[in-house]
């Protein structure tokens, strides 16, 4: 053998892991120890440590070599179905995996990726969580205000609207939400105003319940504000309020004026929803000094391409004769896709899609002219 083939065994030798070393020194001192005990019961024991120990020791020495692969390798196979916020960037998720954090979303706290702003703390709750984009002046355009209703309902489509959806349209979510407080945060750090929606007894009660803690007829007064209360700290950052169902609570004016007396003491908006020929809402909201705005129409009753462009050229029209017009949605992927595709077209029209808020002031200015 020749020198070099010499070295090259003696560095194999010295290439050796030195826990392997360690571990047959280890080998060599217990096994004469084992030996040595009396009885094969304690035998067992001292040999299931040793093994048990030697398990642990290899495991270690592994995920200190291979531990960030590891991880990495993991992030591919656990399924992504939440949306995290951390250190100033919002990071949509979704079931592909990892790949979809690249579609992150960059944010300064309280400024939207449109360059909005929040209102001072010192306005009515309304304003001051309100959205609106900064130098926007153009009320005298015709404005139309979209708001997407039983968000927060399904993980993924409520994930896609907030990615998706231009962020002047308001989202309107459930109180039976899991982490809705979280989804607040989401939909505002990308620029949508929100509601909650407020279940009230509809007409078909019982055969159709709105859901837990929804405000009845049948309850007092008192046990209705309780539940409207539980409903208003489920989040914070919204708006105001719409209707879920009640068909037969806003027609009980008895029943419905401490409500909104509540709502207006907390200086929300009530925004209505399919009013119905015997709602009561708009008048007593007058009387309670709450602002009030209701829907024009339903822009995906029939949720098809052409029927809801149908209907977003009808909103066209409405915002056109009277300055403003609001449409509500459902968080259909169709749905989506439509108002995409309608939203590019709104600049060649002179319209303005605005948040709810937007469309208020344009109502409040008006009515005070008057």
């Amino acid at each position: 053998m020749d020198i070099a083939e010499e070295e090259i065994e003696e560095n194999g030798k010295e290439s050796k892991p030195k826990s392997l070393s360690r571990l047959k020194v280890l080998t060599n001192l217990i096994i004469p120890l084992i030996n040595r005990l009396r009885t094969n019961a304690t035998k067992k024991v001292i040999i299931a440590i040793c093994i048990y120990m030697a398990m642990v020791s290899s495991i270690f020495f592994w995920l200190s070599k291979n531990g960030e692969d590891t991880k990495q390798r993991l992030a591919v196979m656990i399924p992504y179905n939440e949306t995290f916020i951390r250190e100033g960037i919002a990071i949509a998720s979704s079931d592909k995996g990892p790949e979809s954090l690249e579609t992150a979303w960059s944010f300064t706290p309280g400024v939207t990726n449109d360059t909005t702003t929040i209102k001072t703390p010192s306005q009515p709750s309304w304003r001051k969580n309100a959205l609106t984009p900064d130098g926007f002046t153009e009320t005298e355009k015709p404005l139309i205000a979209l708001i997407i209703r039983d968000m927060g309902l399904s993980d993924k489509r409520t994930e896609r609207a907030i990615i998706d959806i231009p962020s002047s349209v308001t989202f309107s979510f459930s109180p039976y939400t899991e982490r809705l407080d979280f989804w607040f945060k989401q939909s505002r750090n990308t620029g949508h105003e929100t509601l909650i929606s407020i279940p009230m007894e509809p007409l078909t009660y019982p055969d159709e319940d709105p859901g837990y803690k929804s405000l009845l007829t049948r309850h007092s007064t008192q046990k209705n504000i309780e539940n409207l209360k539980w409903i208003l700290e489920q989040a914070e950052g919204y708006v105001g309020v719409t209707n879920f169902m009640g068909s037969q609570f806003t027609k009980d004016r008895r029943k419905l004026e401490p409500i909104l007396r509540e709502l207006s003491k907390k200086e929300f908006i009530f925004f209505e929803q399919i009013e119905t020929p015997y709602s009561v809402v708009k008048n007593t909201a007058k009387n309670t000094n709450l602002p009030y705005l209701k829907m024009d129409n339903l822009i995906d009753q029939i949720a098809t391409p052409y029927k809801i462009q149908e209907q977003l050229k009808e909103l066209e029209a409405i915002a056109k004769e009277k300055g403003y017009a609001i449409g509500v949605a459902s968080t259909y992927p169709v749905t989506y896709t439509a108002i995409n595709d309608w939203y590019k077209t709104l600049s060649e029209k002179n319209i303005s899609l605005v948040p709810i808020t937007t469309v208020m002031e344009k109502v409040l200015a008006r009515n005070n002219k008057i």
